[in-house]
C-alpha cells in the first residue's frame, strides 16, 4: 500500500463526517500528501493557505 492510499484510508472516516479536504504538510507547509473530496470549493488546496498556517502555527509555539 502506498503512503498516498495509506492516508486516505487514515481520513476517509472524517470525509464521510463532512470533511472536504486533508492535507499533510512539512513544516514550512509544503503539501506533501492530499486528499479533496470532489465536494470540496475550488481553491481549498491553495499552497499559500497551507503556508499561512504554518507561519501563524509557528509564531504561537506549537
Amino acid at each position: 500500500m502506498s503512503a498516498k492510499e495509506s492516508f486516505q484510508q487514515l481520513v476517509q472516516p472524517y470525509f464521510e463526517k463532512g470533511l472536504k479536504s486533508a492535507l499533510l504538510t512539512d513544516r514550512e507547509g509544503v503539501v506533501i500528501l492530499e486528499y479533496v473530496s470532489p465536494e470540496a470549493p475550488a481553491g481549498v488546496t491553495d499552497p499559500s493557505l497551507s503556508t499561512a498556517f504554518s507561519i501563524a502555527n509557528n509564531q504561537v509555539g506549537l
